[in-house]
Parts: structure tokens; C-alpha cells; sequence
């Protein structure tokens, strides 16, 4: 227990960003009702965001991409069941079509023009166009902050339910980030340190952190190891 309180124990409604029409969410989609149960919430798997691909080397089979670039202009299109927008974006070596059917109105009023961002998507080439429908994009201060981002990035299960109150992988990963920031301190060990050192294992907390946001690949098949043996041990 920690010395402090029971924090895992708290109704995840007093996370910050969660609230209670988005825990009741939570709770029914992915069985998160208390800060335990969103740390242990783990990824499905991970994404290699080190590489930064060009859009000139974008290929029919190409199944995802990491581009920075720019986007320098947007267009929106008013349909009968919502409309469309769409941005065009480049990178200097080729333009692509980022195109947008949910939640336009607050994407009108904040996607970044002509500010240098990265963007994570599948393309898909129609002729001669390229195109990400829904495409990810992380913001920063300048390029190298931006390639700073860049690195193993976790994936979450999420529902169309979820996504609908913004818990996509992403969103799930921000909250993620969030309780780690404010209670990492309280996270307990559950091993001897005989046991630890033994064989080689991570710390409970160092396990949950690399779990989650991985700094290389080899710490994440050290993280997977401790939380392996403690189950089994348990």
C-alpha cells in the first residue's frame, strides 16, 4: 500500500480530462473504472515512429507512413450528411491529400497551415493522388523538438464509442501518460529484490513505464519479462 493512500484505488471520473460521461465510457468499453485498471490497461501493440518516410517513396503497398511537412491548404466541402474536408500537405519531395468526415468543425478551427508538423497514417493512391483519411498529428515547437517525439509508439484498443469521446489510441495514451505523471510514485513493488536481481528484472514501476511508453525496444522486452514473471510467480 502506499504510504500516502490507496491511489489506485480512485474512481478514474477524477482523472483529469476523464470526467463522468467519460468514465462511464470507460468503464463499459474497456472495463477502466479506477486508476489501477487504466495502468494495467496495456498496450496491443507498438509502432516504430523512428523512421521518417518521404512522400516521392510512397508505394501501392506501402501500409504506413511517418511524414513532416507542412500543410498549405485547406478545403472544406459542405455535404448533405456532414461534409468533408480536405488538406493538401507536403513535404517537399510530393503533395498528398489529408482528408477529414468526423469532428469537422473543431478541425477547421485547429488544424496548424503552413507550420511544420508530423503526421502518422496509412496512405492509399487513387491515380495519381495520394490519400490519409483521419491521419494523426503531433505539434511541436520546431523540427527538432518534432523528431525529438519521434520513437516506439504505443497502440491502444479503443471502440467506436470510445473514439467518439475522443479515447482513441491516442487519447487513451495522453490519460496513460497523465496518471503515470502524478502517481508513478505509488506504484509498489511486488517482488523481493533478491528475486529481482536474481533474474534480472526490471522494477515493478520501471516495467510499467517501459510497458506503456517504451524508450528502445530492447526495454520493452525487459518490461514484458517482469510483468510475465510476476503474474506467473503470483
Amino acid at each position: 500500500m502506499s504510504s500516502r493512500f490507496n491511489i489506485w484505488k480512485t474512481e478514474i471520473t477524477y482523472l483529469k480530462k476523464v470526467g463522468p460521461k467519460r468514465a462511464e465510457v470507460l468503464a463499459s468499453e474497456a472495463g477502466i473504472k479506477v486508476y489501477a485498471d487504466l495502468l494495467t490497461y496495456f498496450p496491443r501493440k507498438y509502432l516504430d515512429r523512428s523512421k521518417i518516410n518521404r512522400i516521392r517513396d510512397i508505394r501501392f503497398d506501402t501500409q504506413y507512413v511517418i511524414l513532416i511537412g507542412k500543410i498549405v491548404e485547406l478545403d472544406y466541402q459542405k455535404g448533405k450528411r456532414g461534409g468533408r474536408l480536405t488538406g493538401t500537405f507536403t513535404d517537399g519531395t510530393g503533395f498528398i491529400d489529408l482528408v477529414w468526415f468526423k469532428n469537422l468543425k473543431w478541425m477547421r478551427a485547429n488544424l496548424p497551415e503552413n507550420e511544420e508538423i508530423v503526421i502518422y497514417g496509412s496512405p492509399r493512391i487513387f491515380g495519381r493522388n495520394i490519400q490519409i483519411a483521419h491521419p494523426e498529428i503531433e505539434r511541436g515547437k520546431n523540427r527538432e523538438e518534432l523528431l525529438e517525439n519521434l520513437g516506439i509508439s504505443p497502440v491502444y484498443n479503443s471502440t467506436e464509442k470510445l473514439k467518439k469521446m475522443g479515447l482513441d489510441s491516442k487519447g487513451i495514451r495522453g490519460l496513460v501518460e497523465h496518471l503515470l505523471e502524478i502517481a508513478s510514485i505509488d506504484i509498489q513493488e511486488t517482488l523481493n529484490p533478491w528475486l529481482c536481481e536474481k533474474y534480472g528484472l526490471l522494477t515493478r514501476k520501471e516495467a510499467l513505464k517501459q510497458i506503456h511508453f517504451p524508450e528502445s525496444w530492447e526495454k520493452l522486452r525487459k518490461a514484458e519479462k517482469r510483468l510475465k514473471f510476476e503474474e506467473f510467480f503470483f
